[in-house]
């Protein structure tokens, strides 16, 4: 079976992310670029600009998520990973933090490592072309191997980017697109890092807003991070997820408050803190 699904960034602007996860599971998100700027004369960093739309959107309706950040040539690539870090969070069980390295004269392989090394994620991929690999990457595994070719490449590689022109449901304009040898339940399992299973993850307030993808406490969605913080009481951990389900009616009873305080729709939130708690895979 081959899975297929897109990769995005703020070139895609305004995505339905009811529409693409209803037909497709699984998604890649530009979280973060780097670029030189003749303007300023200096190398930018910076979050993708539908980062903050993205990520919910992600969450709620993709099963399995990749979020990249585009390396440019004159980056410093342990700021970039710290620019990557600081703009995702902490990353969900299954979730893919990808360096994307398609830029550099030489071989750009210790740039990849700094990154990594700095990054030092659960579960990290390198994404590149496979022109600029096999010349400025040797020795390297590339995880998200690109070539628009009819062809799979020979290549090793875990996902092949084999074109920057599909069509997505809820995607407007044509974007790239991906394929993988094998089921959603296979890729999930390729990219579960076990120990995250296990090993308690206390997190703060910031982390909490950046793994529900909320901006905040002044609207419904900052509104519902806020009753999960409640909810587990100043620290939480991967297991402790599960203990969530069992609490569904009392977290529905507080969403339903939230909802009548803010004329939102009580049960479109409580689906949607639901479906999140659900797409864990714990």
């Amino acid at each position: 079976m081959t899975l297929l699904f897109a990769d995005v960034s703020e070139f895609q602007e305004d995505i339905d992310w009811t529409a693409y996860g209803a037909a497709h599971r699984a998604v890649i998100v530009r979280a973060a670029v780097t670029f030189w700027s003749r303007h300023q004369q200096r190398t930018i960093y910076r979050a993708d600009l539908t980062w903050a739309q993205n990520l919910p959107g992600a969450r709620t309706h993709c099963d399995w998520r990749g979020f990249y950040l585009y390396l440019d040539a004159t980056a410093n690539p342990r700021r970039a990973a710290r620019l990557f870090a600081d703009t995702v969070g902490p990353l969900l069980p299954g979730e893919v933090a990808i360096l994307d390295l398609e830029e550099g004269d030489g071989d750009q392989s210790a740039r990849r490592a700094e990154f990594l090394d700095e990054l030092h994620a659960p579960v990290e991929w390198t994404y590149s072309g496979l022109d600029f690999s096999q010349h400025h990457l040797p020795g390297v595994a590339i995880d998200w191997l690109a070539a628009y070719q009819d062809n799979e490449p020979t290549k090793p590689h875990l996902l092949w980017q084999n074109t920057d022109a599909a069509q997505w449901p809820g995607i407007a304009k044509p974007c790239d697109g991906n394929r993988f040898n094998g089921t959603l339940d296979d890729l999930i399992a390729l990219t579960t890092n076990p120990s995250l299973l296990e090993v308690d993850m206390p997190l703060n307030d910031d982390d909490v807003k950046k793994i529900w993808g909320f901006p905040g406490v002044d609207n419904v969605q900052g509104g519902a991070q806020t009753i999960w913080r409640t909810v587990v009481e100043g620290t939480v951990n991967s297991r402790e997820v599960r203990r969530l389900e069992g609490q569904v009616a009392v977290l529905t009873t507080a969403l339903q408050a939230l909802a009548q305080a803010k004329g939102a729709d009580a049960a479109a939130i409580t689906k949607a803190v639901v479906d999140k708690i659900n797409s864990l895979h714990l």
